[in-house]
């Protein structure tokens, strides 16, 4: 495990502990994985983790203040994350991340015009803009969902972590907590998971034949299959990252990868006890974090 720790008492709030509490789940690829053209854009950027994570949000905070005919995200929004993996190696090798955030914004926006009335949506989405970032990924609709979904390389979850997204990753798998040192005080701001994509598609695999066969119509086996078809499309030497973002705030220290495990394990040996005592330390342990959206 490693830490990240700064000192000092901070003039301001941070740009990113003023944005809600959302969780990511990423697949950084190597350099050689992307287009040339997106290989000269990472190698242009190449900011340090914690300047992409400044610079992101306050794009978002200026996107949410400034009012204007398209508030979809521009090319002054999109950041690159990178990693070294494994951190501690003398030989790590270098993984990136792009934001994501122009498929994000159209899915997202595609899935609130489902939710409300068009008048409404409307209100908050011009339908100029809106056409014009659709035809961004294709002429149809379904055409453009499929191409904006090819593009992502993270998801987000408000104010929780999926119980699919645990699955992948382990305990000993390397981890990075983030935190601040004021007055003696140490506060919790994020932590982050991080494992091989090979090991994260073989972890998933296990867990879609355990529910498979043992609890075929509980949600979670959707949601695991889904996920093993989004890994199935990145590089080979890709690198998984669960980051907790803000919640770590909240549930730190987290022992919900081993909840998972030994929730999987008891399921395989029939043992319905030790399952539903997994599920409702879980249950425990977020729930209450699912309130947070409505303090904000």
């Amino acid at each position: 495990m490693t830490d990240s720790s700064s000192t000092g008492s901070p003039a301001v709030i941070p740009p990113q502990q003023m944005l809600p509490a959302v969780s990511w789940l990423r697949v950084y690829q190597p350099l050689h994985a992307f287009s040339d053209e997106q290989q000269l854009h990472i190698k242009a950027q190449r900011l340090g983790r914690e300047q992409v994570e400044q610079a992101e949000a306050e794009r978002i905070l200026h996107r949410i203040l400034v009012s204007g005919e398209n508030p979809y995200p521009t090319s002054a929004d999109e950041f690159v994350r990178e990693v070294s993996f494994p951190s501690d190696a003398i030989d790590a090798t270098d993984y990136f991340c792009p934001n994501s955030f122009a498929p994000l914004s159209y899915l997202a926006a595609e899935e609130l015009a489902e939710e409300i009335l068009q008048p409404l949506f409307s209100d908050f989405i011009p339908e100029p803009a809106r056409l014009n970032q659709q035809d961004r990924y294709g002429s149809e609709p379904e055409e453009a969902h499929q191409a904006a979904a090819a593009e992502l390389h993270c998801r987000f979850a408000l104010a929780n972590i999926p119980l699919a997204w645990f699955v992948p990753f382990h305990r000993t798998d390397e981890t990075e907590v983030l935190q601040d040192e004021h007055d003696g005080k140490v506060q919790i701001r994020g932590m982050r998971v991080r494992v091989a994509l090979f090991d994260a598609r073989e972890r998933v695999k296990k867990a879609c034949s355990i529910m498979a066969l043992h609890a075929p119509d509980l949600p979670l086996l959707e949601d695991l299959m889904e996920l093993s078809q989004w890994f199935e499309q990145f590089h080979q030497d890709s690198v998984v990252e669960l980051d907790y973002g803000n919640l770590a705030r909240y549930v730190y220290p987290d022992d919900s990868l081993d909840d998972i495990q030994a929730g999987l394990e008891a399921l395989s040996e029939g043992d319905m006890t030790a399952v539903a005592a997994a599920h409702r330390r879980l249950s425990l342990r977020w729930g209450p974090a699912q309130f947070l959206p409505r303090l904000n």
